[in-house]
């Protein structure tokens, strides 16, 4: 039996959803948590976004792998704002 199986989920379509999309921000996620993340609620998340800047900070491999890990899931992947803010001012 589910913990607090008293509190009701209703039901969602099935991914890739058209809506009720649910968002993440990924504040730095190291590896191992983005993979606790998914084997705990990828059924619910539609996209991540690196947020911050964070993914500057973090070496290509790990966010290559962390992007593997999330799309694999069927989750979408975006940069988070930080970098779009920079793209458009130059």
């Amino acid at each position: 039996m589910k913990s607090f199986a008293m509190i009701t989920i209703p039901p969602r379509e099935e991914k890739p959803r058209t809506r009720g999309l649910t968002s993440v921000l990924d504040k730095g996620l190291g590896y191992y948590a983005a993979l606790d993340l998914v084997e705990q609620a990828a059924e619910y998340i539609d996209l991540i976004k690196l947020g911050w800047g964070t993914a500057r900070l973090i070496s290509e491999e790990i966010i290559r792998k962390k992007i593997a890990i999330f799309t694999g899931s069927g989750i979408s992947v975006s940069n988070g704002g930080t970098f779009l803010e920079i793209a458009h001012q130059i």
